[in-house]
């Protein structure tokens, strides 16, 4: 081969394998968490806590002792990071592909950054 053959060939192949990559890493955030809806997910959740908090007088100290929320086998539990105080409970989720979300049972509102 000639070359400038060689060179578009090599060329060539830098290029498919930059798409490639790329095109296996967005895949990637699409499967895993970058566009999962963990806000929605952890929210499932809250009811469940009151009623654990109205049945028993406190708040649950782990989210495996209450039931999943159907069809979210897509997430993991541990994701929620819940943590429970005397004065309320809280999460702290992953939010789109970078930020992380903030709930607290005292405002009842989620803040993302």
């Amino acid at each position: 081969m000639k070359l400038k053959t060689k060179k578009l060939l090599l060329y060539f192949l830098i290029t498919i394998s930059v798409l490639v990559t790329g095109y296996l890493v967005f895949i990637g955030s699409l499967l895993t968490n970058g566009y999962r809806d963990y806000v929605g997910f952890c929210s499932e959740y809250i009811d469940q806590i009151a009623t654990y908090k109205n049945e028993t007088g406190g708040y649950p100290d782990s989210l495996k002792v209450l039931k999943k929320p159907r069809f979210s086998f897509r997430y993991e539990t541990d994701y929620c990071r819940y943590y429970a105080q005397k004065d309320g409970f809280g999460f702290t989720t992953p939010c789109g592909l970078i930020g992380r979300a903030y709930y607290h049972s005292d405002n009842g509102k989620w803040v993302c950054d």
